[in-house]
């Protein structure tokens, strides 16, 4: 029996761990990737969003302007 390499049994325990380390892993890099690119992919709805915000303030205080004089 010197050159039989016997392999360690699969343990249920072993199987359960690597499963759960994984989705962990999964989870940790889904999330960094989530916050590294949440501006490049939201930019754009943000900026707009201002924009929007900022020309119906001056569209407001425009009016509100004219009410008055």
């Amino acid at each position: 029996m010197e050159g039989s390499c016997e392999s360690l049994p699969l343990n249920y325990y072993h199987v359960l761990l690597g499963f759960i380390v994984g989705q962990l892993l999964g989870i940790m890099i889904w999330v960094m990737f989530g916050f590294a690119f949440r501006f490049t992919l939201y930019d754009n709805v943000y900026v707009m969003d201002l924009r929007t915000k900022k020309n119906s303030q001056c569209l407001e205080s425009e009016s509100t302007a004219a009410k008055t004089t």
